[in-house]
């Protein structure tokens, strides 16, 4: 993250999640306070995202930090300070609904048409990362959160995420479509996976664990090389070995090109971890001790990510300024490539 981005501090990210936004969110969760409360749900929604940007101060430092800011933005007129049980007692009260809510209503994609490495042929490049978080004693029955995130490849930035059990494609998979391309690197074949980005008509790009690469039977065998096959029932291109693809025209989705994508998005990862570790100073670790608690920290976390990158439009230069041999022709070609239906 650019250090003028982190510097923007929270009046970053009021620009970002204004009150009117953050109220919406609150609102179609059911969170809004039916009585006045000293801490709102909105200022909660806040204050987790605090917790994040002042990390690792504990939580009485982030309240008196983020009261100041919302006193200098007209959104704190209180003279009295909530104390840590009452901290406590108002994220649980709030859950980690409103903040999940929150991201889907304003992540998306960020680089425009012409930024390098973010569009092949007119797809834009996106990409499936995942990532394990070690939690606090005592946080979960399991001692890992597992964190499944869809990445635009040239920005670096988190646009859906999957934490814990809210592992439902229908979240993950939203901002997919017939104008984008998903790049899923070293993941197991999942058909339900594989069906669903199909059936939202993106283009796929899938390359297997080492240890799982079966030998399909080629039943066509394409200019370049790469052969037609079937994968779990459904048609699929061969691109090398454990290396899939839906894009069935290998004229129009020449392997070599498509091999260069993949290697780049390998190159260009580490997105979700980056989020992950946080934005504060000294990356500070996960704090909260109920598995609510930590999928609203996590949510949070995500959201500060999303709001610096979207900022930050210099983020582009992490991704391997790629395909010279498509400069230029991915403005003309925005018909979607042929993939395959079943």
């Amino acid at each position: 993250m650019s250090e003028s981005a982190a510097k923007a501090g929270f009046p970053l990210l009021l620009r970002v999640y204004p009150p009117a936004l953050v109220d919406s969110a609150v609102a179609a969760c059911g969170r809004t306070e039916k009585r006045r409360r000293l801490l709102s749900a909105r200022t909660m929604v806040y204050f987790v995202l605090a917790m994040d940007l002042f990390s690792p101060a504990p939580y009485q430092e982030v309240m008196d930090r983020l009261t100041t800011d919302l006193r200098a933005a007209e959104l704190w007129a209180e003279e009295t300070l909530p104390s840590r049980a009452g901290i406590f007692q108002a994220r649980e009260r709030l859950g980690p609904e409103p903040l999940f809510t929150l991201q889907r209503s304003v992540s998306r994609p960020i680089a425009p048409l012409g930024t390098p490495g973010a569009h092949w042929r007119g797809l834009r490049l996106m990409h499936l990362e995942q990532h394990t978080v070690d939690l606090p004693e005592r946080a979960s029955p399991a001692p890992r959160l597992h964190a499944l995130a869809v990445v635009e490849s040239s920005t670096r930035t988190v646009i859906d995420a999957t934490v814990g059990e809210r592992r439902t494609d229908a979240a993950l998979l939203r901002s997919l479509g017939p104008g984008t391309l998903l790049t899923v690197p070293g993941r197991p074949f999942d058909l339900d996976r594989w069906d669903a980005i199909t059936g939202a008509g993106a283009g796929l790009l899938w390359q297997l664990p080492l240890g799982q690469r079966p030998r399909p039977t080629p039943e066509h065998l394409c200019p370049d090389g790469s052969f037609l096959t079937r994968l779990g029932g459904r048609r699929a291109r061969v691109l090398a070995p454990g290396v899939f693809t839906n894009l069935l025209d290998a004229q129009r989705a020449p392997t070599t090109e498509l091999l260069g994508v993949l290697a780049r998005t390998e190159a260009g990862g580490g997105a979700l971890l980056e989020a992950l570790l946080g934005a504060g100073r000294e990356k500070g670790p996960l704090t909260s001790r109920t598995s609510d608690g930590i999928q609203q920290e996590v949510c949070g976390r995500l959201l500060v990510h999303y709001a610096i990158r979207s900022s930050d439009r210099t983020g582009a230069a992490h991704f391997p300024r790629t395909f010279p041999e498509q400069q230029g022709r991915s403005r003309l070609n925005q018909t979607a490539l042929p993939i395959l239906q079943h």
